[in-house]
């Protein structure tokens, strides 16, 4: 298993060591000029300062574009991770406004990567690259040029694929982590949209079956998480009644009110 970094700092020197084997890689173009600690409004003292944005890693390419590299080493990795997303989005709209220049991409670099990020980014069309550092190299997870060139005909395999979707769901879920399989998640594993996974859906009976087990099993993950409070009981509650139908019970007759006395008694002399 890959050695992970401890250090958000670590990461940086990581980066930094092998520039066009990570940072090139990362950005796929030629780089000009790298930076450490930018702050936005660019001349601007880091400390004591509001309004203002400090990015980690700046890389300026061959054509003066700027590419964001924010860096995570998170402790809680849904809380780390979406304050990085957040951080990466103030710094585009900041530079934009002060700068004037390109953004031509945005990176989040993690040491631990947590699948939910692979449904936040392409759901909310965010043009984020997500990619995980190790000691043994960067991968990228998630990346909005993923897509380009991708052939969306439909393979037997992919069948396959979504039942070891399932079953990675349930390994990472072991102990307190959360890793509920969706339609969302599943489509980011296979590279596609979740329009296409539902299309693939209806055209091929196996692939419509397989579907159906992804959904049996989130549906009995969310009962049984949230009944033991692993899951948040309300979030659960949702996702059960928009994703399967699940209501609570009321008496749609009386409004779950008594009936009037008269109608008692009219039903007791019958």
């Amino acid at each position: 298993m890959p050695a992970i970094f401890t250090k958000e700092r670590d990461i940086v020197d990581f980066l930094l060591a092998n520039k066009n084997e990570h940072l090139q890689a990362l950005i796929g173009t030629k780089i000009k000029k790298v930076e450490t600690e930018v702050m936005i409004p660019k001349g601007l003292p880091r400390k004591g300062v509001t309004g203002a944005a400090r990015i980690d890693i700046l890389v300026i390419d061959k054509e003066d574009r700027w590419h964001i590299v924010e860096v995570k080493h998170p402790k809680s990795e849904i809380l780390e991770n979406s304050k990085g997303i957040a951080q990466l989005l103030f710094y585009d709209a900041m530079i934009h406004e002060k700068e004037k220049v390109n953004v031509a991409s945005m990176n989040l670099i993690t040491s631990s990567f947590d699948p939910i990020l692979g449904e936040i980014v392409p759901r909310n069309n965010l043009k984020i690259r997500v990619a995980k550092a190790t000691k043994d190299g960067l991968e990228l997870v998630v990346g909005y040029t993923y897509k380009r060139g991708r052939p969306k005909e439909y393979r037997d395999y992919f069948v396959d694929e979504v039942y070891k979707y399932i079953l990675e769901c349930v390994e990472a879920s072991k102990g307190e982590r959360v890793c509920l399989p969706t339609v969302e998640g599943l489509a980011i594993k296979l590279g596609f949209t979740k329009e296409t996974i539902y299309k693939w859906g209806e055209e091929n009976e196996d692939f419509s079956d397989a579907l159906a087990f992804l959904k049996s099993n989130q549906c009995v993950e969310l009962i049984n998480n949230g009944l033991s409070n692993k899951y948040n009981a309300q979030i659960a509650k949702l996702m059960l009644s928009s994703n399967h139908g699940m209501r609570e019970r009321k008496d749609v007759t009386t409004d779950d009110e008594k009936f009037p006395t008269p109608i008692l008694d009219y039903v007791s002399k019958d």
